[in-house]
């Protein structure tokens, strides 16, 4: 038995205990401890408080490309993190 297989044909690619079935794609928060999902959930706190402090203080008018994009980015980082709960690697991959 050489080292690259696991006794049968097929080689062995170190991922082989996090898919459930051979057929089916690993997800993303299998990759995922505790500590991410804590880092990933304080930035898009940070991301959001950070846009409803520049709505408050009126940023809008002097910045509003800066408005759009803080808007943006914590729609895109919420929009992520559901994707890579619900919905296998390669989906998230793309995304």
């Amino acid at each position: 038995m050489s080292p690259r297989t696991n006794g049968t044909s097929e080689p062995l690619t170190g991922l082989s205990h996090l898919e459930g079935a051979r057929n089916e794609e690993p997800f993303v928060r299998y990759y995922l401890h505790l500590v991410d999902y804590v880092l990933w959930a304080t930035v898009i706190v940070a991301q959001v408080v950070l846009f409803v402090e520049a709505i408050r203080r009126r940023v809008a008018a002097d910045l509003p490309r800066f408005l759009a994009y803080l808007a943006f980015l914590s729609f895109d980082s919420v929009v992520l993190l559901l994707i890579s709960t619900y919905l296998p690697y390669k989906v998230y991959f793309y995304t």
